[in-house]
């Protein structure tokens, strides 16, 4: 073979022990059974449908997945067998169009296997190829190969395809799951051709694997120097075939290792099984392992592909450091030109920077064991890191690897970590020896605004604030300062203004500060994203748990946020706050004239057991950003930790900030979206279509939002057609830019559903947030939203309906006034209400029945209850009023209605002196679920601040456990972030599923009298409430027990770990004052 022509002349390959082709597809029975298979498929159609169904039977056999190809119509339908769940058929429409569209296919693969599908189109009879494709049971791309045999009909014309599918790299991490994770890290899988391990004692192959297929008969009929000299033989150019024996002999690794050398290696021309040929980075480790304490080699071949496409179309020559063989700056720079104008728009590239730590100690040393070291280090991060990406080496203890397109920035920390992990083991004794460690500092952004010299400052600054000379790291993205907190104890601090003393404290720290979070905005790709780097850079700075820009209109005071950040899996306030009146929160309202930034800290609250709450103080920050006669907008930093008297990062940002949303509202709104527009939507026809078509092995997750505008004829009869049509054409056009046209549907007359796959909960959730902020702007009051997410794409159905659901009982909408509205008031109006004559009042009244400790007798808490009042004053439990109140809409005022005077009542034994019991109270699902419920909570709290808020704990039934998993998680989540408790009511009267237990955080469960009243003398019972007790203590919540009447019940429950309780047996629910006489002024709670 002579290197640059495309002839290959005798290309022969290794065979194994039955004389197989290493690496080709399995003979004998099972390959013979499968070939008079698919000729006997060849005779007619309905021949074919019932050896397809013998297909599926075979499927058990195999992790490979048979497909069919109809050429007439272009539809592939994939058949595989998968445990637990059995057979598997998928189908997909157009292909391979629809994989190339929907992302089954590899950008890199995208030519080739239309290239692939002609050849079958065009009649050839068999034939194989390599892709990258997705792989539905990961979720990442890995290497397939393609194998098909072309059916036709007695003319000879072209019918149908029948083939297999093989994931070589899904092979190979069934491999690299039995060796030790270091050896073959999972990122390395897509770019392994083959993978070799052997014991230089012995001589023995110990592991040797070639396309993901491990090859028994070469390892145990052969020795490394025989598999090596073979190998050379048949699958390289006579030209490499000196290099690679005398490089990689067995002699020569073990001379070289002894000489502190750990690793080899080289780029080499490759003939795979296909005779194809390759360029492949061949590098050999020579370790101790760390499980054994022996020398073992471990060989990887790697694909060099991408590389040399870079490498060639890079017009200037190429350089490399003499020692490392990395390429120098300059050449890297020119490489990474090409790739930065070639990249798409949404490619994300990482920088990362390796600093090698206690380096040039070992220079001034011994420079030749440096040179050794380092060389070793830079030849292992190319094979552990993959080979789509550009290494080179910077300086004395410096190298940097851009990866072009890593996907996730959690992509890019996920193998910057394995990669140094793997790094470490196959040098572990000699970094040891040397002193050495190796710390990462990673930077990601967009691939076509790569600024290397401000990544790598950004990457070099990580690495030195985590330069622990006694350990590896690896950091993604820049902390705060470790500067202590300010101790105050509380009132308003005002941070900076324009004096000379606020100037002075803009020192080096917040200059650097502000420099980083210039640089993130302006690597940003459009100004809202800039935005949101500005936010995430001041949260880091100020290890905040939320940033967020808000907005308040000066005609209505109403608030809308219009970005966020919040840290790790804080929950969104857009909801709270957007469409709230600013009077709903003093503290906004109180500063909100003011030029200059505030700082207002305010002591935690001292409660009776220190072990109970958090002592620290609570903080808020406010600047100011701009202030018109339109709006005034300003920056809130939510519980900020650190440099709280370095607020001049925040007001010199502030400007930038404004100067991004100018230029984001300015953009245009496509004036020309009307009726036309309209029509051309998606409509429910295609939305079923899309429904049917969303299925696991096309999407890992799926959003559903529905928006509609409710009321439509009252609004038309009052505003006229024209505003109405309006408001319509604007929700479809505020969902159409924030999801994309592709997404949307329009479902009905004035509903709207939007379909969004394969983003995260989190981004979802923004996206629906930043609608309603829209929405809640232009025609607050007109509109209706609901939204849920979930990666079980299977339950589309289920989610579409829940959708739904959310938004009919959505809170937000009420476009008349309180005297005109056809509906019921919302919370917000209820909240406005309490206190006075409200009708709620009028009828119901707030009873308490006690929480005991029935190992003890003592009192642990009591419940709320609503219970109705009639005209003779006599009290009632209203089971029928709240079902009829669930109906009609009006369950919220009661739920807050008994919230609120819970509270008052724990407000009024602390003024007493009385002390505090911990108290709960039911919440509807159908009021959780409202818009205002979040900031409704909160603002009935604001009014009793001298009540702790985990003294009190929201009841929630378990009839809410209908939601979906990770919506009824966040849900939760959100209010137990206020400091409320959650507990999970009702447990066992629905369906009882202990998977939520385990799926959601709550600090209770209470056990539905139906578990429990045969406990006594039913051990199925008594197991299964034994069981969940187990479950409650793993989980580290509480397990009371509802509905006790006997003694001998109590007793059983103590027996099975259930220590609280309530019920008629030890009290029944009495009035308020009551329950102060009996358990609190005789000092029963104690």
């Amino acid at each position: 073979m002579t290197e640059g022509t495309s002839t290959i002349d005798n290309v022969s390959r290794i065979a194994d022990a039955q004389n197989d082709p290493l690496g080709s597809r399995p003979t004998g029975t099972e390959r013979a059974d499968i070939d008079a298979l698919i000729k006997r498929v060849a005779q007619q159609d309905e021949e074919i449908e019932r050896q397809l169904a013998w297909l599926k039977i075979a499927l058990r056999q195999t992790d490979d997945i048979f497909w069919d190809y109809d050429l007439s119509s272009s539809v592939l339908r994939a058949f595989s067998y998968e445990e637990p769940f059995g057979l598997k058929e998928r189908e997909y429409a157009n292909f391979p169009e629809y994989g190339i569209e929907t992302g089954l296919v590899h950008a890199d693969s995208i030519g080739s296997i239309r290239e692939f599908f002609q050849k079958i189109r065009n009649g050839v009879p068999e034939g194989s190829g390599r892709f990258l494709l997705n792989d539905h049971l990961s979720g990442t791309f890995v290497w397939s190969t393609l194998y098909f045999r072309t059916l036709s009909d007695e003319n000879g014309t072209p019918l149908r395809a029948i083939g297999v599918r093989n994931n070589s790299s899904t092979r190979f991490s069934q491999i690299g799951a039995t060796a030790e994770r270091d050896v073959v890290p999972e990122t390395l899988f897509p770019h392994l051709f083959a993978f070799l391990k052997a014991d230089p004692e012995t001589g023995g192959i110990e592991l040797l694997a070639y396309q993901g297929i491990e090859q028994n008969g070469v390892r145990s009929a052969r020795t490394y120097d025989e598999c090596l000299k073979k190998g050379v033989e048949h699958l390289f150019s006579a030209e490499d075939e000196a290099a690679l024996r005398s490089q990689f002999s067995l002699d020569r690794l073990l001379a070289r290792y002894h000489e502190g050398v750990r690793w080899s290696g080289g780029r080499y021309r490759f003939v795979d099984s296909d005779g194809t040929i390759h360029s492949v980075l061949v590098g050999t480790n020579v370790r101790k392992s760390l499980r054994t304490g022996k020398l073992e080699i471990l060989s990887y071949l790697c694909e060099l592909g991408q590389i040399v496409q870079w490498e060639t179309k890079t017009a200037t020559a190429l350089a490399h450091n003499p020692i490392t063989r990395l390429y120098t700056p300059d050449s890297a720079r020119n490489i990474l030109r090409v790739i930065s104008a070639e990249s798409s728009l949404s490619a994300r590239c990482s920088v990362t920077m390796f600093k090698l730590v206690g380096m040039e100690r070992l220079v001034e040393l011994d420079r030749t064991r440096a040179q050794h070291l380092k060389r070793d280090i830079g030849l292992a991060i190319i094979v552990f890191l993959g080979t789509d990406c550009v290494v080179y080496d910077q300086d004395t203890d410096t190298l940097v690897v851009v990866i072009p397109d890593v996907g996730t920035d959690a992509n890019a920390q996920k193998r910057a970590g394995d990669a140094l992990a793997a790094t470490r083991t196959s040098l572990e004794d000699a970094l040891s020896e040397a002193d050495v460690n190796i710390v990462a500092g990673t930077s990601c952004g967009p691939t076509q605004l790569l600024d290397l010299d401000m990544a790598l400052s950004q990457a070099e600054m990580l690495c030195a604030l985590h330069r622990d000379p006694s350990r590896d790291a690896v950091t993604f993205a820049p902390e705060a300062s470790e500067e202590p907190a300010d101790e105050s104890t509380g009132g308003v601090v005002w941070a900076e203004s324009e004096s000379a003393k606020a100037k002075a404290h803009f020192d080096k720290l917040s200059a650097r500060a502000f420099t980083r979070c210039l640089s993130a905005m302006l690597e940003a790709d459009s100004p809202g994203a800039s935005i949101n780097r500005a936010l995430e850079s001041l949260g880091s700075f100020y290890r905040a748990d939320r940033v967020y820009v808000l907005s308040v209109a000066a005609k209505d005071q109403m608030l809308a946020v219009l970005f966020e950040w919040m840290i790790g899996n804080r929950t969104s306030v857009q909801r709270s706050f957007t469409g709230q009146s600013v009077d709903r929160f003093p503290l906004i309202k109180r500063y909100l004239e003011t030029n200059a930034p505030v700082l207002v800290s305010r002591p935690a609250a001292m409660p009776r057991s220190a072990r109970s709450y958090d002592r620290e103080p609570w903080r808020f920050a406010i600047v100011p950003i701009d202030r018109t006669n339109e709006r005034s907008m300003m920056l809130c930093v939510e519980n900020p930790h650190a440099n709280l008297s370095r607020w001049g990062v925040a007001s010199r940002t502030a400007p930038h900030i404004l100067h991004a949303w100018t230029q984001l509202s300015a953009h245009p709104r496509h004036a020309s979206f009307g009726a036309g527009s309209l029509g051309q939507l998606p409509d429910d026809h295609a939305f079923e279509h899309a429904c049917r078509s969303c299925t696991p092995d096309n999407c890992s997750s799926i959003g559903v939002l529905a928006i509609d505008m409710p009321c439509a004829q009252d609004i038309v009869s009052s505003r006229g057609l024209s505003h109405a049509f309006d408001t319509v054409s604007l929700i479809a056009r505020t969902a159409t830019e924030t999801f994309g046209a592709d997404s949307l549907f329009h479902t009905g007359d004035t509903e709207f559903i939007v379909l969004c796959r394969d983003t995260t909960y989190e981004s979802f959730i923004q996206r629906c947030a930043r609608v309603r902020a829209q929405l809640l702007q232009a025609c607050s009051g007109e509109f209706r939203l609901g939204s849920t997410w979930s990666s079980d794409v299977s339950s589309l159905a289920h989610l579409v309906d829940e959708a739904r659901m959310i938004m009919v009982r959505d809170d937000g909408c009420n476009p008349f006034n309180d005297d005109e509205a056809p509906e019921p008031a919302s919370g917000p109006a209820l909240l406005t209400s309490l206190g006075t004559a409200s009708s709620v009042e009028a009828h119901f009244d707030v009873y308490l029945q006690p929480k005991i400790d029935m190992r003890t007798g003592a009192l642990v808490g009591a419940e709320a209850l609503a219970r109705s009042i009639d005209d003779h004053g006599n009290a009632t439990a209203p089971i029928g009023a709240i079902e009829q109140m669930e109906r009609d809409g009006k369950i919220r005022d009661l739920d807050y209605f008994v919230f609120d005077r819970t509270l008052s009542l724990m407000n009024d034994w602390h003024i007493k002196g009385l002390g505090l019991v911990p108290m709960s109270s039911n919440f509807s699902r159908s009021t959780l679920l409202g818009s205002s419920a979040l900031a409704s909570v909160l603002a009935i709290m604001s009014r009793y601040p001298d009540v702790p808020p985990n003294m009190m704990e929201m009841e929630v039934t378990e009839t809410a456990c209908d939601l979906s998993k990770t919506t009824f998680a966040h849900l939760v989540d959100t209010f137990r972030e206020t400091g409320l408790r959650v507990a999970l009511d009702d447990f066992g009267s629905h369906y009882s599923s202990a998977a939520i237990l385990a799926n959601v955080n709550f600090d209770a469960i209470k056990l539905d009298r139906n578990l429990i009243n045969d406990v006594p003398h039913n051990d199925s019972s008594r197991l299964l409430v034994k069981s969940i007790v187990e479950i409650c203590n793993n989980r580290h919540m509480t397990c009371i027990a509802e509905g006790i009447e006997t003694e001998a019940q109590a007793s059983a429950l103590v027996e099975e770990g259930c220590y609280y309780c309530q019920g008629f047996y030890y009290d029944k629910p009495m009035p308020a004052d009551d329950f102060e006489r009996k358990y609190l002024l005789n000092g029963a709670s104690n």
